[in-house]
């Protein structure tokens, strides 16, 4: 475990928390401009911004756990769910018309990750670490992350 929760732990940090802060950077200065946004818009951009908030703080458990703890498996595996959670609840916010297609990232991202947790309850389930269903865990993983950070790119770009 404390192998596999100590290789997890950089690639977890270098990429839930600087995507997360970099779209809720984005979210956060696209708000910024000369016409006011209206309440869709604006909620969809808190909401946004709450997202990035749990994912951080999420980011930040999961980087905490001591590998060493007798339940850091059940932590992380908790962390994880509460992660898929918060991924479900952003793709189902309204999306105003402007943003569109980061509706459609979002949908795809929470898919994702819903398939990343999965497979990481697989990896360590009852019968031992399983090494092929971690390695296919971290590749969805990826993808969901790949998905925020286009959403990010999407509010840059609009």
């Amino acid at each position: 475990m404390k192998k596999i929760i100590g290789k997890l732990k950089p690639f977890v940090k270098s990429n839930i928390f600087n995507k997360a802060a970099a779209l809720t950077l984005i979210v956060m200065l696209s708000g910024c401009g000369e016409q006011k946004p209206d309440v869709v818009t604006e909620a969809y951009r808190n909401d946004m911004t709450q997202f990035c908030n749990t994912v951080n703080s999420l980011s930040q458990d999961i980087n905490s756990i001591d590998p060493n703890a007798e339940n850091a498996s059940a932590i992380f595996l908790n962390d994880l769910d509460q992660m898929k959670t918060a991924f479900q609840n952003m793709s189902q916010l309204t999306v105003p018309e402007e943003y569109s297609e980061a509706g459609t990232l979002a949908y795809e991202a929470a898919a994702y990750m819903n398939d990343a947790v999965s497979l990481y309850h697989d990896a360590y389930g009852e019968n031992g670490y399983d090494e092929n269903f971690a390695t296919q865990a971290q590749s969805q993983y990826q993808n969901a992350m790949d998905r925020i950070s286009s959403i990010g790119q999407y509010f840059k770009e609009h």
